[in-house]
């Protein structure tokens, strides 16, 4: 069964959004939420200039070495997020991946940080996401 339940948290919607590395901040998600759902369209280019753009699911099949992914189990150019923890560092919180549909249940906090970033992306003071629109969603569990 389809669930309807679902409230509007924030929604991104940019046009060529700088974003730093590793991660860009969003935005606080305050509630009593259970469950969040992220869904994302856009493209960027943030993995070098030799590679095309790609949108939130990334570049299935792109071989790039594990060690420059943040998140080695999704593709490269794939939008991950992670909750609370700081803008620079590399493993301070769990990642996930977003990609263009999400389900994922809300941290253990009242409130939360929203991070987001590009897997694999060039470690460069800045990437700048082409168009990006991130709508997310909370609802509760009964």
């Amino acid at each position: 069964m389809i669930r309807d339940d679902w409230e509007s948290i924030c929604t991104l919607e940019e046009k060529d959004l700088p974003i730093g590395y590793p991660w860009y901040f969003v935005t606080e998600i305050i509630g009593d939420w259970t469950i969040l759902r992220f869904a994302a369209t856009g493209s960027w280019a943030c993995l070098g200039q030799a590679i095309k753009a790609c949108g939130p699911d990334g570049h299935p099949g792109l071989p790039i070495a594990a060690e420059r992914l943040l998140l080695p189990s999704s593709c490269p150019g794939t939008l991950l997020g992670k909750f609370g923890g700081s803008t620079a560092s590399l493993n301070d919180n769990a990642a996930f991946a977003i990609g263009a549909c999400c389900y994922t249940p809300m941290p253990e906090k009242k409130n939360c940080q929203l991070f987001i970033s590009i897997n694999g992306a060039r470690p460069v003071s800045t990437n700048v996401l082409d168009l990006i629109r991130l709508e997310i969603f909370g609802a509760v569990d009964q």
